[in-house]
């Protein structure tokens, strides 16, 4: 339940901040680059995985299930940080 009141006030915070994104090819480069090699990287299958640190969904894709796809996210080990 505390992860759902997480999640919300993190989506507050990115529409109060205008709704930052990552292009697809950015998206793509930290989770192929960073996120899958990273020792906290939970692969589900294939294509998606968990960061066991602080629990977000990790993909390619564009879409509000994926933590890479906010601007506004960042690594909870500074391996990538928000878009500037």
């Amino acid at each position: 339940m505390f992860k759902a009141f997480e999640y919300a006030a993190f989506i507050a915070e990115w529409i109060a901040q205008g709704k930052p994104t990552r292009s697809v090819e950015k998206i793509k480069t930290i989770h192929q680059s960073i996120c899958k090699p990273c020792e906290h990287y939970a692969p589900v299958d294939d294509e998606d995985g968990i960061c066991t640190l602080c629990g977000c969904n990790l993909n390619d894709r564009t879409s509000t299930l994926n933590k890479l796809y906010f601007g506004n996210a960042e690594c909870p080990i500074q391996k990538w940080s928000r878009e500037k």
